[in-house]
């Protein structure tokens, strides 16, 4: 788990049995970008969002495929981002859910190469995605 900014971090999937420990860490939300069936070792959502449940973390799906980031998906992630909740992102391995983050952020007028400095920190590399950063920024949610 990785802190990319303020109350937010991203990680590779996770379990869940890994809830219980999230919780601890103070983790009050997550939301997946990891569409299910992905692959054979990937858990089900529905899985997942149970035992967040169970721990009163809340839970959102956003699942991201194709390298396609539907507008939709980056408003409802920013939305629930303003929540001002701790929150774990997570997908197969961070970077769909570490870019959904970026493309928001920098739609909102934060500038790419900062978002790109930040995604570096955390280990995930987002100069590929240039850009698409660039033209998120060029439009407003």
């Amino acid at each position: 788990m990785q802190h990319l900014h303020n109350h937010l971090y991203i990680s590779e999937q996770i379990q869940p049995g890994d809830l219980p420990a999230l919780r601890a860490q103070g983790i009050t939300q997550i939301i997946c970008h990891r569409p299910d069936g992905e692959g054979t070792l990937q858990p089900a959502f529905a899985d997942i969002a149970a035992a967040a449940a169970a721990e009163g973390i809340r839970t959102l799906h956003l699942p991201v495929k194709g390298g396609l980031f539907p507008p939709e998906v980056i408003e409802a992630t920013r939305k629930a981002l303003a929540s001002g909740e701790t929150t774990l992102m997570f997908c197969k391995s961070g970077m769909r859910s570490t870019l959904a983050w970026a493309l928001g952020e920098a739609a909102a007028g934060t500038p790419v190469d900062e978002l790109v400095a930040r995604a570096a920190v955390c280990g995930y590399d987002l100069e590929p995605h240039r850009a698409m950063l660039v033209a998120a920024a060029g439009k407003s949610l």
